[in-house]
Formats: C-alpha cells, sequence, structure tokens
C-alpha cells in the first residue's frame, strides 16, 4: 500500500474538475417571493396535469420547508469532471470497515448472493463507494432537489440562475446553460414524479427524505426511478427502506441480475453492468478492485461497523 502522502499526490493528478466546487457561487435561499411563487404555481400545474391531485401538490409546495436550491441547480448544470477520486475506498481503512460489515451481515449477503446470484463482496463495495456504509452525509431534501432540477428551464428559474452564476464562471455561456437546464429538467420531473409516488406508497413526509445533491438517496445511492423499479424488500417488512441495511442489500442485488448479472462474469462483462450502475468506469473499476480486497486480503483490524 502506497504512503498517504503518494495517494493524495496521485489524487490530485486524476482528478480534473472543469469547474470546482468547492466554494460554490450560488447560495440558497436568494429567490425572490415573487419568482418563487410564479415557480409553485408552475410547478402545481404540472404535477396536477400529471395526474396528481392539485390540492396534495398545493399542499407540498407551500409546505414552509420547500424551497428552489441555487447550490443544487449550480452543481448539477455547471460541474463536470474528467475523473473522480475513487483512490480512498481502496485505502486499508476503507478496505476494514468494509470487511467489518461483510462480517456483520454476513448470513444475510450470503443468502442473498444465492438468491440473485451476485457476490456478497460486490455489493458490499457498491454500498462502500456509494454511501461509505451509510456514512455519507445526506444533507439536501430530495424534493427540493428534485423540484428545483425539474425547474430548472423554467423562464424565471433560468434567469435567476444564469445571474447568480455568470461572474462566478466567466466562461458560462446563456446557450450551455440553457442546452443543461433542459436535459436535466426533463430527467428531474420525471424523478420528482416517482418520488412523490414513492412518499404516496411508503405514507412518508417527503421533506424527511435526505439525499446527494443529485437526488439520490438511501445506502445505494438510487434515484427514484431506481428505487421503484428495483427496489426490494430484504427484510420481509412489506416496505423498501434504502437506508435499512437489508433492503439496500437485497435492491442493489436485485439491480444488479436485472441487468444480467451472474456467476462467472469476466471483468469486462462487469464493468459493462455497473456502468449502468454509475456512468463511471473508474466506478467500476473501483467496485471490482475493493471486492477483490475483501475476498482476498488477509490483513485483520479491530475495525467493526457500526
Amino acid at each position: 500500500m502506497r504512503p498517504w502522502l503518494s495517494l493524495f499526490l496521485i489524487s490530485l493528478s486524476i482528478v480534473v474538475p472543469v469547474f470546482w466546487l468547492e466554494n460554490c457561487g450560488a447560495q440558497d435561499g436568494q429567490f425572490p417571493p415573487q419568482s418563487l411563487d410564479t415557480v409553485r404555481q408552475s410547478l402545481i400545474h404540472q404535477l396536477t396535469n400529471e395526474g396528481f391531485d392539485p390540492s396534495f401538490v398545493s399542499t407540498l409546495l407551500h409546505d414552509q420547508r420547500w424551497e428552489l436550491s441555487f447550490i443544487v441547480l449550480e452543481k448539477n448544470l455547471i460541474y463536470k469532471e474528467s475523473r473522480a477520486n475513487y483512490l480512498h475506498f481502496l485505502d486499508p481503512y476503507s478496505t476494514a470497515r468494509a470487511r467489518g460489515f461483510l462480517d456483520k451481515n454476513r448470513s444475510f449477503l450470503e443468502e442473498t448472493e444465492k438468491k440473485y446470484g451476485v457476490e456478497k463482496e460486490i455489493i458490499v463495495a457498491i454500498l462502500l463507494v456509494e454511501s461509505s456504509l451509510g456514512r455519507y452525509a445526506e444533507k439536501y431534501r430530495v424534493f427540493n432537489t428534485l423540484s428545483s432540477l425539474s425547474q430548472a428551464n423554467h423562464p424565471e428559474v433560468f434567469r435567476l440562475t444564469f445571474e447568480q452564476l455568470k461572474d462566478s464562471y466567466p466562461g458560462l455561456t446563456k446557450t450551455y446553460l440553457r442546452k443543461r437546464a433542459k436535459t436535466k429538467s426533463q430527467w428531474a420531473f420525471r424523478e420528482l414524479k416517482a418520488f412523490i409516488r414513492i412518499g404516496i406508497r411508503e405514507n412518508l413526509d417527503v421533506f424527511e427524505v435526505k439525499g446527494s445533491w443529485a437526488g439520490a438517496f438511501g445506502l445505494p445511492q438510487f434515484i427514484p426511478t431506481s428505487y421503484l423499479t428495483y427496489g426490494a424488500d430484504g427484510d420481509g417488512d412489506n416496505s423498501v427502506q434504502l437506508h435499512q441495511r437489508q433492503d439496500a442489500i437485497a435492491s442493489v442485488a436485485n439491480y444488479l441480475k436485472v441487468h444480467g448479472w451472474r456467476p462467472g462474469l469476466s471483468e469486462k462483462e462487469m464493468l459493462k453492468i455497473l456502468f449502468r450502475y454509475n456512468r463511471s468506469r473508474l466506478y467500476g473499476e473501483t467496485v471490482i478492485e475493493s471486492a477483490k480486497k475483501l475476498r482476498t486480503d488477509q490483513a485483520t483490524s479491530s475495525l467493526h461497523y457500526e
């Protein structure tokens, strides 16, 4: 294993974001009340046209916790990177934590492997990379993330977002931002509808579900449509809760099985399926390497998954 400093220097060399977002130019809570109300009415109309009860969606969008997020818009519309930094998921500390998770949940993982034909080490590696086995701080309300993105192409939202970001990103053009806004808004509206359906089905307070700035949530970081399509009830309580270990494990296994995972796949075939889960080759390579470590690394550790 390379020394920490070497790993740090290597990580600097492989991460090349087009726009660095550690110091975001945007701040939340700056949409003028009149603009916010205009967007609210537009979104109520859109959701009503999709068959949702008008009073239900009106109540949701008049909740004091609802807001449009400039930070979410910035991260999703501006951010690009050539390669992500996954090195730390392969260090001794992360590997030890993943092994602790595997050992603590071994019985259920082995049952899942037999049922779905997906290796337990692959499942644990995905949960490690996606959410650090549940330690990833989910700080964005999923409903607000998706409703913000769904309105990215709304004239008022687009205008205010461009005005907010243009000084921080001098090379940003309206043409580029409009193209991104159109694509993201279409995607996010589909996910927002799915998320509302999840809330209705599971009787959830949708404002209390938190996830990433991209709208994914739970240990496996599923987006809402993936939840509805591939979510599996691992603990047999007739509900799918992606923050619950057994449901998360079963859901990852189900997703991979549906996309063609089976015992004896070549590494090339594994990468192809993992690319469906996360569209990054480096992501897939990291998952496979992490799984190898869980199978072959004989080092012991006192670390335990809590």
